[in-house]
Formats: C-alpha cells, structure tokens, sequence
C-alpha cells in the first residue's frame, strides 16, 4: 500500500536531483492539488483485504492486483500486465518508455498486507481506513495505509 507514496517521493526526489526549482514546485502543486484524489484512491486500494500470509485472501490478493493494473493504465502507463508467480501473488508490471535520453526509473513495491490479528486491539475496521488527527497533522488510520 506504500506503492502510491513511494512512487510520489521517487518522482519528487527524482526531480529534484535532476529538474529546475520550477518543476519541482510544479510537482509539488500537481500532489497539492489532487490531494483529495490520490487519498481516494490509496483508500480504495487499502480496502481490499490483501492479505498474502493467508490463502483465504488469495483472491484479495488478486482483486488488489487488477486494482492496480487498471490503475496504471488509467494514468497512462503502458504494456500493463499482471504477471503470475509460482506463488499466490502476482507482479504487476507496466511501462513508459518515452523520455528517450533519460534515465531509467525502476519502482518496486508490494501491494500485500499482513494479517490484521488481534483484531480487538483495532480502534475502527482494519480495511476501513480512518481520517485522524495527531499533534495537529492528519493521518489515515488502517491496515496499509502506512
């Protein structure tokens, strides 16, 4: 579930090192402004019970792959496939291949979750990720979304 963070700190850090101060606040704008958007959809993604450690969730594990897949292609990203493993979880790959020249951003991330047990330590459902306030800053609260 970090894969939306980790893909937005990359992209930052990415231009930072490598783009003008202009780009960098444009980027910055850009996460700003579609804010609400990107916690919809880490919210959506986070309420899939992916849990790779029990089989029961093998077709979580699954839901969660298309998830991502159909993601992807939304955003653009090309050749998107969900590719099976000797395992229960299977990789999602995609690429975009137009920025001849420059260099080759690889971003890896899993998509699983651990178990949730003991549930009774829970304030809210694991897979209902909460809103909450801590030290004045806003978290969401659930399974993944950290």
């Amino acid at each position: 579930m970090r894969l939306l963070a980790l893909i937005l700190a990359l992209v930052w850090r990415a231009s930072a090192t490598t783009a003008s101060a202009s780009s960098v606040s444009r980027a910055r704008d850009y996460a700003t402004a579609n804010k609400d958007a990107f916690s919809r959809q880490l919210l959506d993604l986070a309420s899939i019970a992916s849990i790779s450690a029990l089989p029961q969730h093998n077709e979580d594990i699954l839901k969660a792959a298309v998830w991502l897949q159909q993601h992807m292609r939304s955003i653009g990203l090309e050749n998107v496939q969900v590719l099976d493993t000797e395992g229960a979880q299977p990789v999602v790959y995609a690429g975009w291949l137009h920025a001849a020249g420059q260099p080759t951003v690889l971003v890896y991330g899993h998509y699983d979750v651990q178990p949730v047990d003991p549930l009774e330590l829970w304030r809210s459902p694991p897979f209902e990720a909460q809103l909450q306030q801590v030290d004045g800053r806003s978290y969401f609260v659930g399974r993944g979304v950290d």
